[in-house]
């Protein structure tokens, strides 16, 4: 499996009904099954279920996650010549029943990453040694929202930064797009959640404008070379790549948080995270 990160909402009443009665029906391929066949941890069928009857936040990550996989398994068991975008379909619609929204995922390393990065630096900077994590495999979509508000304009003042100091240029449409954002988490109470992310840039800028001087070179060589259909960089700019590549990652992380904001609406309940290495 690639290096994947699902999210999850949970509807905790129709998993209790539903769930629990697509684990009892006479599929060809059960959860019962599954955990027989398929789970090195073995879990108990009975200890599961329990659980769902009485609330599914009570989970295990690898008790979600065995549900997950079990309902992916069983739609190719049970219809292997379904073509992917189908089997795709029926195994969301299949969760979506039984109370489990898959409502949204990073499906590339560099999204899963840049997620993780920022979430490490919200973590060292709002809690400390003794609290447990603010953000586990699952979370309370109020503390998820804080994250992403801090997330986004973080990535959104990198955004605008690099726009300017790499690459000498003024995207009015952008800058505006990320004040807007901006705005709205201000307007819905995240106002220390951007000077958060402020303070956190600021932290940070030294390192950047040194960045940003460093490449230089590296962006003249490609602008002088921007009437070849095809040319190699030199070696002595594989570390300033990096260096960009690593950068310009973290800033385009604003559009792939946006979207799962948005996704998020105005859920209120569990996520659940399942990040897949």
């Amino acid at each position: 499996m690639a290096e994947e990160l699902y999210f999850i909402k949970l509807n905790v009443d129709k998993a209790r009904t539903e769930l629990v009665r697509e684990f009892n029906s006479n599929s060809k391929f059960t959860y019962r099954d599954y955990l027989i066949k398929y789970t090195e941890e073995k879990l108990n069928y009975e200890k599961v279920v329990n659980k769902i009857e009485d609330n599914i936040e009570q989970l295990s990550l690898n008790e979600f996650w065995s549900i997950f996989l079990w309902f992916s398994k069983r739609v190719d068991f049970e219809l292997p010549n379904l073509d992917l975008n189908k089997s795709r379909e029926l195994f969301e619609k299949s969760m979506f029943d039984c109370g489990l929204d898959l409502f949204h995922e990073f499906s590339f390393k560099t999204p899963v990453r840049s997620f993780h990065s920022f979430l490490c630096d919200y973590e060292g900077r709002m809690r400390t040694d003794d609290m447990p994590p603010l953000l586990d495999y699952k979370s309370k979509s109020e503390e998820f929202n804080n994250f992403l508000h801090y997330a986004i304009c973080y990535s959104g003042k990198l955004t605008v930064f690099i726009n300017k100091e790499f690459y000498h240029q003024e995207d009015d449409e952008e800058k505006l797009l990320v004040q807007n954002e901006m705005d709205k988490i201000v307007l819905k109470g995240g106002s220390q959640y951007l000077d958060l992310a402020l303070k956190q840039f600021t932290d940070k800028q030294e390192y950047y404008i040194e960045a940003a001087t460093l490449i230089q070179p590296m962006i003249e060589f490609r602008k002088s070379n921007a009437h070849v259909s095809s040319y190699s960089l030199p070696e002595m700019f594989n570390d300033l790549l990096n260096t960009e590549d690593s950068i310009v990652d973290e800033a385009n992380a604003f559009y792939y948080l946006t979207e799962l904001k948005e996704k998020m609406g105005n859920y209120s309940g569990t996520i659940v995270m399942l990040h897949s290495q």
